[in-house]
C-alpha cells in the first residue's frame, strides 16, 4: 500500500519521536469552569462510525458547531462556512471521553465543530477488517509500524469533515488539530502527511491544516518518530504551532526541543506562528487540564485559534471539496 509505505519511510526513522506524556483522567475541575462560561445547557454531540483507509473501524464522536439566529430569524444556511473544524486526538492509551469536556468547551463558542476518535486499539476501534478477515486490536499488543498506522485515524477524520464541509456545517481550510501526548506526535505526523499530498490542477487535495497546538509532547514512543515529519517546510514555515507543557514536567525537555526545531528566530510575525507555552507544574495531559490550571491552558488554546484561524478567515474561503472514496 503506497500511504504505509509513505508512513514507513516518515515515521519510522529513527528511535526519536514527539508523542506521549501520562494521561490523567477526565477533566473534572477545568469542565466545570468549561461549563459554567458556555452556560449550563449540553451542547449536541453524536457518535459516528469511520473506516479508515486500512480498514480499522473507528468509533469517534463529533461536536457540532451549534451557531445562534436571532429570535424570528432563519438560521442563515451559510453560517457553517465560517465554523473551523478541529480534530482532537487523545493520548496512547487514554480515552477519547476523557477530551469531552475539551472538546464541549471548544464547541460552546458556537464557531468551532469538533471531532474526537477513539485510536486504533483504544476503546470501541478495536477491529480491523482486510480482505473480509476481521483482526482484533490492542493497543497494549501493537507494535511500532501498527502504531504509525494511527495516522490513518485522522484521515478518516478529516474526510469526515470534509464532507461536513460540503454539507455547509465547516469550512475545511480552517481545520486544526490539537493532540494531546502521543496524540500531539500524531498530529505532526499527519501534518506533514497532509501537506505532501501533490498539488492537481482540477482540485485541492491536502494542505488543509492550518494549526496544531500540541499538549505535553514527547519525542520518543515505542520507536515511533516525528524527527523527520518536522523537518516538513511546512511545519517549518507555514502551520502555526502551539506547545503547551509543564515546567517541571518529564515532557518538558521534549516540548522545548520540538519548540527549537520548529521556531524561526528571523521569522518577524505578529502573532509569532510557533509559541511555547510554560506552566509551573509537573502535571501532563488531561490531568494538566483537570488541575486548577486547566481553565488557563483552554483559554490559550482559544486564543491561540483566534489568532491563526479566526482571524485569518478572510484569507481561508470556504469551496466545495473533493472526498476521496477509501484507498483512492
Amino acid at each position: 500500500m503506497i500511504v504505509q509505505s509513505w508512513l514507513q519511510r516518515q515515521f519510522l526513522r529513527g528511535s526519536s519521536l514527539c508523542l506521549v506524556a501520562g494521561i490523567g483522567l477526565a477533566m473534572a475541575s477545568a469542565s466545570v469552569g468549561m461549563a459554567q462560561q458556555g452556560g449550563s445547557k449540553r451542547a449536541p454531540s453524536q457518535r459516528v462510525s469511520l473506516t479508515t483507509d486500512d480498514g480499522v473501524l473507528l468509533s469517534a464522536t463529533y461536536f457540532p458547531a451549534t451557531p445562534e439566529s436571532k429570535k424570528g430569524e432563519e438560521p442563515d444556511p451559510d453560517a457553517g462556512k465560517s465554523v473551523a473544524p478541529v480534530i482532537l486526538v487523545h493520548d496512547w492509551g487514554g480515552k477519547a471521553s476523557e477530551l469531552y469536556p475539551l472538546a464541549r468547551f471548544l464547541q460552546q463558542t458556537h464557531r468551532i465543530a469538533v471531532i474526537v476518535p477513539e485510536l486504533r486499539g483504544h476503546g470501541d476501534s478495536d477491529r480491523q477488517l482486510v480482505r473480509g478477515v476481521e483482526t482484533k486490536l490492542d493497543h497494549e499488543r501493537m507494535k511500532p509500524p501498527q502504531i504509525a498506522q494511527s495516522i490513518l485515524d485522522i484521515q478518516a477524520c478529516k474526510r469526515f469533515l470534509l464532507e461536513e464541509n460540503n454539507d455547509k456545517k465547516v469550512n475545511i481550510e480552517m481545520l486544526s488539530v490539537i493532540g494531546v501526548g502521543f496524540g500531539a506526535g500524531l498530529a505532526v505526523n499527519w501534518a506533514a502527511y497532509d501537506w505532501s499530498a501533490p498539488m492537481l490542477r482540477t482540485r485541492k487535495q491536502g494542505h488543509d491544516v492550518k494549526a496544531l497546538i500540541l499538549l505535553s509532547p514527547k519525542t520518543t514512543h515505542r520507536g515511533v518518530s516525528t524527527r523527520t515529519a518536522t523537518r516538513h517546510p511546512a511545519l517549518r514555515s507555514t502551520i502555526a504551532v502551539q506547545i503547551l507543557v509543564g515546567t517541571d514536567a518529564p515532557s518538558y525537555k521534549d516540548a522545548s526541543k520540538l519548540y527549537r526545531t520548529l521556531h524561526r528566530a528571523k521569522e518577524d510575525r505578529t502573532p509569532p506562528r510557533v509559541v511555547l507555552i510554560k506552566f509551573d507544574t509537573k502535571l501532563e495531559g488531561v490531568r494538566l487540564l483537570s488541575s486548577p490550571l486547566g481553565r488557563q491552558v483552554a483559554n490559550h488554546m482559544t486564543r491561540f485559534l483566534t489568532a491563526h484561524i479566526f482571524k485569518r478567515a478572510p484569507q481561508l474561503p470556504w469551496q466545495e471539496r473533493h472526498v476521496k472514496k477509501r484507498n483512492e
